[in-house]
């Protein structure tokens, strides 16, 4: 089974200056947590671990998925983020 998903989305292209917008992230990973039956992610921090904002969005994505009581994130997955030092 093929677990590697490879993006290509104009608002999602790699770099600090460019700013991610939070929704367009959710929508990718939640297909693939689901799909995948994913347990337990890793992120990175509120600071991105290098301070880089596509990690921050990251972070804050899944951050917003998480702290509504109606989440549709699976009961059973195990956050943990990076702690930037």
């Amino acid at each position: 089974e093929e677990r590697i998903s490879i993006l290509d989305d104009p608002g999602l292209q790699d770099g600090p200056n460019n700013i991610w917008d939070t929704s367009p992230i959710a929508f990718y990973l939640l297909p693939y947590i689901r799909r995948h039956d994913v347990r337990a992610l890793v992120t990175f921090d509120g600071h991105g671990v290098s301070g880089h904002p596509n990690h921050i969005a990251i972070y804050d994505a899944l951050r917003e998925l998480s702290r509504h009581e109606d989440s549709q994130l699976p009961r059973h997955l195990k956050l943990w983020s990076l702690q930037s030092v």
